[in-house]
């Protein structure tokens, strides 16, 4: 038997060393799939030899002037055909060009063999619309028309039945324009009866001048996963990259309106000033005072608000600090503030009127100028208070004493025991006897009714525990169906540690552990990768449902609830003295 193995072992080694020489008249031939493609579509390269090779390969970083290089793998077969051995090596690439035109994929030189040169046509890329398709797009503008820096809304939804990994979007970048992003939401819909995965991300658009604006096509790209032949999605190693585009839209900007009677140009959808001061006392002289102003408004920047001041005066001296601006962002796009501190230091007593403020600013609601208005606010300045000592020990206005100490202890006053001390002392003593033989009587009652109120409880809490189980499990489907994936997530963990009573279950490879599932178990993986993984999957409706429905079945199953009942007899407590 050894003899043998080594006789095969030899052979098959020779044999690889005759195909690994390189035969007088082997040749290098390049292919693509396609000579014709839109830009952020990938092609398929293949770079044939008819020999084998076993480790080497072709330099291939001429191409990556041109085209990314999305995966690479090579292959090798030895077939016998009419009695004669012959071997192929294959390298497959897949390129994504980087720009349009005319494209030369060159040749590559392999130990003296020389492959042909390739051209690609790459074209624009053209939107795919078509509700039909597994996977399409849809733009929309809140307005088509707007001012210069009025805030517009874009909106593109990105619906697909497949699962996606190493879902990419390009960067939305709009020439004299300001994008904010507003978030990105994921949902599920019905169209023409399918449930598309819906992608959506929404973006806060501020054109800086005016003229026609284009807002350029986004990529979407991302690889999915085909299908095995166990009909299971995540279980399959096979990837195909897909890559959209979403639709070019046009915008037309409008200078300021000529009506307008104020140099200030701030066109918001709603804006509100206020302020708010330190103290709301009556101010005392040579003593400051800080008057917080707060400019808010809806669908403008913090940038955009115009400085608020106040000038000294012989009254008081004014001292601003830097604004603080922030932007926050919601359903209506972007809401900006900028808070304004001003320290005032009163320099004469009376009454003094401060002037209102007045922000102009253009309605894009109902196209027109408004004004908010701080209104003028009156402040008394008191002259500052002669200081009166009390004596030591009487009270003040405010009801307290008054002592004076010094660093020695000098002037302190000291506690002196009192003729009741002793009593007191002695029923303070009386009473703690009385608690302590209390909590000793207390202790052994309990010990003696424990184990009997520990297997009455148990009962009860089974009940109690299955009612709460399928409260859990209802929560479990209510996240699935609405693509909450990180409520999803939240409550399969907190439906486990219900069901196996283990409070250590923290992650979902713990619960995939528990089911032995290996489905359920490359569902979970995919779901955590959605969540946290720099480069997340789209996962689809159809997947979300498989989980909840074999989650469901490995629950019902007689091994599993058995385990459960073994967990749950060893929770039991065990009397602390037994009869």
């Amino acid at each position: 038997m050894v003899m043998r193995r080594l006789t095969l072992g030899i052979a098959y080694l020779f044999i690889v060393l005759a195909f690994a020489t390189k035969p007088a008249n082997a040749a290098l031939d390049s292919r693509i799939d396609r000579r014709s493609i839109q830009l952020g579509e990938t092609i398929e390269l293949d770079l044939v030899l008819d020999q084998q090779v076993l480790f080497d390969s072709p330099d291939f970083r001429s191409l990556e002037s041109d085209f990314e290089i999305i995966s690479r793998n090579r292959s090798s077969q030895i077939s016998i055909v009419n009695g004669k051995q012959q071997a192929l090596t294959q390298w497959r690439l897949t390129l994504s060009p980087k720009r349009t035109g005319t494209l030369i994929i060159p040749s590559f030189n392999f130990e003296g063999d020389v492959s042909n040169a390739l051209e690609v046509t790459v074209l624009e890329p053209v939107a795919s619309t078509d509700p039909g398709k597994p996977i399409f797009t849809e733009t929309t503008l809140d307005k088509t028309t707007v001012y210069v820096q009025e805030q517009v809304i874009l909106t593109l939804r990105l619906y697909t039945l497949l699962s996606l990994n190493n879902y990419a979007t390009s960067e939305l970048k709009i020439p004299d324009a300001q994008v904010i992003s507003l978030g990105e939401n994921q949902y599920h819909k019905l169209v023409a009866g399918k449930n598309y995965t819906v992608v959506e991300t929404r973006y806060a658009v501020f054109p800086e001048k005016s003229g026609l604006i284009q807002i350029p096509a986004v990529q979407y790209s991302g690889n999915v996963r085909t299908r095995s032949g166990t009909g299971s999605l995540w279980l399959s190693r096979n990837n195909k990259r897909v890559s959209v585009h979403s639709e070019q839209q046009e915008l037309n900007v409008q200078g300021k309106p000529e009506e307008l009677a104020t140099e200030t140009w701030l066109p918001a959808n709603s804006l509100s000033i206020s302020d708010r001061w330190s103290s709301e006392e009556a101010l005392t002289l040579g003593e400051p005072v800080t008057r917080t102003i707060t400019l808010t408004g809806s669908g403008v920047t913090a940038a955009q608000f115009p400085p608020l001041s106040m000038a000294s005066n012989e009254a008081f001296k004014v001292y601003p600090d830097q604004p603080q601006l922030e932007n926050s962002t919601g359903e209506d796009g972007v809401t900006g503030t900028r808070m304004q501190s001003i320290a005032l230091v009163p320099q004469k007593a009376g009454t003094y009127t401060l002037p209102s403020i007045v922000v102009h600013w253009w309605d894009t609601v109902s196209n027109q100028p408004q004004s908010a208005i701080l209104p003028a606010k009156t402040v008394r300045v008191l002259p500052v208070p002669g200081k009166t000592l009390p004596d030591s020990g009487e009270h003040t206005e405010t009801g307290q004493s008054t002592h004076s100490f010094d660093s020695s202890g000098e002037g302190m006053v000291v506690a002196k025991p009192n003729a009741h001390g002793t009593w007191i002392l002695a029923l303070a003593f009386s009473n703690g006897l009385a608690l302590i033989a209390a909590g000793v009587f207390a202790r052994l009652w309990w010990r003696q009714r424990r184990p009997r109120l520990a297997y009455a409880d148990r009962d009860r809490d089974t009940a109690a525990t299955d009612a709460s189980l399928k409260e859990r499990f209802e929560a479990v489907k209510d996240a699935a169906n609405s693509n909450d994936l990180t409520g999803l997530r939240e409550a399969v963990i907190t439906w486990a540690r219900l069901f196996w009573q283990d409070h250590r279950i923290h992650t979902l490879d713990h619960v995939a552990r528990n089911l032995d599932n290996q489905e359920i178990k490359a569902i979970f993986s995919a779901l955590d990768n959605s969540l946290y993984s720099a480069v997340p999957e789209i996962m689809a409706a159809e997947d979300l449902s498989r989980l909840v429905r074999n989650l469901e079945t490995a629950a019902r199953s007689p091994a599993l609830s058995d385990s459960r009942q073994r967990e749950r007899d060893l929770t039991t407590l065990q009397p602390l003295y037994p009869g």
